[in-house]
């Protein structure tokens, strides 16, 4: 039998029997502890050596509603905003409701994810769920776009609270299982993030756009009765035994890093979005904020979280960026991997448009190619990594083969979509991994009270990463095009026997799209017009094999990151950080939940 004295020094080893003689373990306990810590190591001795148990699952799958309610939410309403436009509109400003939910959420996650640490995570959850129902319900009532902008941004605020929901199931089950934990979440997630676009033009088909949001209404409903009911960790009191109030913590918030940190990334992505829509990126208006929020957030920053008063709780802790190989490596891919997540969805419906097809039901099909493999990718990573271990070597091997299949994608044209679906495919399923296996390094490359700022800053170092990938790519699309469509289409129109005379109306006519501003032309004939098509075709897919081949800028960079990036293989084991109090809704329950990684905590003699 396995004695308290054993669990001490093995510093929180996991403990194969599932009862302890308490009264020996006292005995033979050489360095007298707390009370306090002995009776934690107690129940934590006995907690550990369970299978995980009703409550745990019962958390585990609010939070799981809690994650695709926040992902219904945004992936049916973005895939509409042009059918919304359409019918409230019209607006230039729609393009605005995808980045201010991206904007925001970005933003919030730190924040969320560090205040969590502190205060405690179940107000979070139950407030981005509240936050996410009310705002849908006001923009399903919408009678312009600036309210469906303002609620955009507003549901994004409560993703940044609801994808806390990572960090809160992470906490709550054995170590080794928490790879497995989180492919689930993400199986769960399969509606929204593989067939979100789909469902939401078949809403659109046989009802209405409003529909997109009464999903997400439904969806957040459920989330916010399951948590209320089943997800109860401990709160203040629990995280806080020293006896520190609320209000003395409320003091000891890092405000000057709130300010500098929500601030500075604020005003740096939105110099991000604003670069070649609608100002140049040499205009004051993009330069300016990209270099004020540069500043706040690379060197203002920095410098307080380190050199700030230590009464201050800090933002970001200093210790856990002290963690290089461990914390900082699977930061920056993270950062990485968000560009390609988050970026490459926005433009492979238009690839899809531009050389394969432009039927509005067959490009949502071939969006699958995306939705799918990710989603399948992610969870198939996180579940090989943590019961396959050898976890620096998959993680290596996931971000080698995304960085390597995304560059393959180069090699589509216009006739070969079958490829491009495959290779694309392939793409979308190691990035998937790569996301999922980043959190799962993250958050043990912090200490267990850290894995809320630990998954706040995975979330805001992917939107971040997408932000600045969307701009990158859409310059990359653009500038191309704008350089050779011109000339190609010209030297194809005239090889089919159109007259030089009017070959620049016909090229104005033909980008504007026009039918009638084509048929008016002299000389257009349907061979003219199949050159001009195919000239087009290969036009873009020069651009976009551009695109692929730039990847590679940031992906070798991470698989060397990944390379050497620590090994995670030791801290797969059968610890519980947190122990959740049983189901109710209203008082105190059983008061049985418990923060048991207090105990690696050094016992004071």
């Amino acid at each position: 039998m396995s004695t308290l004295k054993e669990y001490v020094q093995a510093e929180g080893n996991h403990i194969e029997t599932a009862s302890v003689d308490h009264d020996q373990a006292r005995h033979e306990l050489a360095t007298p502890i707390k009370p306090q810590n002995q009776n934690i190591a107690l129940q934590r001795a006995a907690f550990e050596g369970r299978k995980i148990d009703v409550r745990t699952a019962l958390g585990a799958i609010a939070l799981a509603f809690t994650y695709e309610a926040c992902i219904l939410s945004f992936a049916l309403p973005s895939a509409i905003l042009l059918t919304i436009n359409a019918d409230i509109g019209p607006s230039a400003q729609i393009v605005w409701g995808a980045t201010a939910w991206s904007l925001a959420a970005a933003v919030l996650q730190t924040i969320a994810g560090r205040c969590s640490d502190i205060f405690g995570r179940r107000k979070f959850i139950l407030a981005g769920n509240v936050f996410g129902l009310v705002e849908l319900i006001v923009e399903s009532r919408a009678q312009a776009v600036s309210a469906i902008i303002a609620g955009f941004t507003l549901t994004g605020v409560a993703a940044g609270a609801q994808l806390l929901a990572f960090a809160c199931a992470g906490e709550i089950v054995p170590k080794k299982w928490r790879g497995q934990t989180l492919a689930a979440m993400n199986c769960a997630a399969l509606p929204g993030s593989c067939f979100g676009s789909v469902i939401a033009y078949a809403l659109v088909a046989h009802m209405n756009w409003r529909w997109a949001f009464y999903v997400g209404i439904m969806a957040n409903s459920i989330a916010l009765i399951l948590s209320a009911v089943f997800y109860w960790p401990p709160g203040f009191l629990g995280l806080h035994p020293e006896g520190k109030t609320r209000w003395q913590q409320f003091k000891e918030i890092d405000f000057v890093g709130l300010f500098l940190f929500g601030g500075g990334l604020t005003v740096f992505l939105l110099g991000v979005s604003w670069g070649n829509n609608p100002y140049s990126w040499k205009s004051a208006q993009v330069l300016t904020p990209l270099v004020l929020g540069a500043i706040c957030c690379l060197v203002a920053l920095p410098l307080w979280e380190a050199y700030g008063p230590n009464t201050v709780a800090k933002l970001f802790p200093p210790q856990i960026f002290k963690n290089i190989r461990g914390f900082c490596m699977p930061l920056f891919i993270s950062f990485a991997s968000g560009m390609l997540l988050i970026g490459l969805p926005v433009f492979w419906p238009q690839e899809v448009q531009q050389l394969f097809t432009t039927v509005p039901q067959t490009v949502g099909w071939y969006s699958l190619a995306w939705g799918c493999p990710s989603t399948v990718g992610s969870a198939l990573g996180g579940y090989s990594w943590s019961r396959f271990k050898h976890t620096r070597f998959q993680f290596t091997a996931m971000t080698a083969l995304m960085a390597a299949f995304m560059a393959t994608v180069s090699s589509v044209t216009p006739y070969t979509p079958a490829r491009a679906v495959v290779l694309f495919a392939f793409s979308a399923a190691f990035v998937g991994a790569t996301c999922l296996v980043g959190i799962l390094e993250l958050q043990f490359g912090a200490a267990d009270g850290d894995i809320g700022i630990a998954t706040g800053l995975m979330g805001t170092s992917r939107a971040t990463g997408g932000a600045i990938a969307i701009a990158l790519f859409g310059s990359i699309i653009r500038n191309k095009t704008a350089a050779n469509l011109a000339p190609e289409l010209a030297a194809a129109v005239i090889a089919a026997g159109l007259p030089k005379s009017q070959v620049e109306a016909f090229i104005a006519a033909f980008i504007s799209g026009s039918p009638t501003a084509l048929e008016s032309i002299e000389g257009v004939t349907p061979g003219v017009l199949a050159a001009a098509a195919t000239a087009a075709k290969y036009v873009f897919a020069d651009a976009y094999k551009l695109l692929y081949l730039v990847t590679l800028s940031f992906g070798v960079p991470a698989i060397v990151a990944a390379a050497l990036s620590r090994s995670c293989d030791d801290k797969l084991t059968s610890q519980v950080p947190v122990r959740l109090d049983a189901p109710h809704l209203l008082g105190q329950g059983k008061g049985e939940a418990l923060v048991l990684h207090k105990l690696e905590e050094k016992p004071e003699a």
